[in-house]
């Protein structure tokens, strides 16, 4: 028999969490986080992936545009969208739930996350 507290954690003297699974993500053994460059929203919004170009990875159908995926918290494909010529550096979210993508020519494009499927996008430089 095992211990009741056994999956439980120290968190500070007297304080103890524990972790458990809610559920799976919808992209399970179809994603590898690991060749993609991540932007999850805070407060459990959407996660954007867009592949590395830095890691080699078998790719079909390549196109010169990146694709950047739109997946729910569950990791449920929401959206996607073929970015603007250019290698992305860095993505992120604003606090306005904005995808942000830095670009290697110093261009911030600028997604609003309801308006992706029109292809909405701002450019700053």
């Amino acid at each position: 028999m095992s211990l009741l507290s056994a999956d439980w954690n120290p968190l500070g003297r007297d304080i103890f969490y524990r972790k458990y699974e809610l559920y799976s993500m919808e992209w399970s053994g179809q994603v590898d986080l690991n060749d993609f460059i991540v932007a999850a929203a805070p407060f459990g919004g959407p996660i954007a992936l867009v592949r590395d170009e830095k890691k080699i990875v078998k790719v079909q159908g390549a196109s010169s545009k990146p694709l950047i995926s739109i997946f729910s918290a569950a990791g449920r494909n929401i959206s996607s969208i073929k970015a603007n010529n250019g290698k992305i550096l860095h993505m992120g979210w604003s606090n306005a739930e904005d995808l942000l993508l830095v670009q290697d020519d110093g261009t911030v494009l600028v997604y609003n996350i309801l308006e992706i499927g029109r292809a909405s996008c701002r450019e700053r430089v």
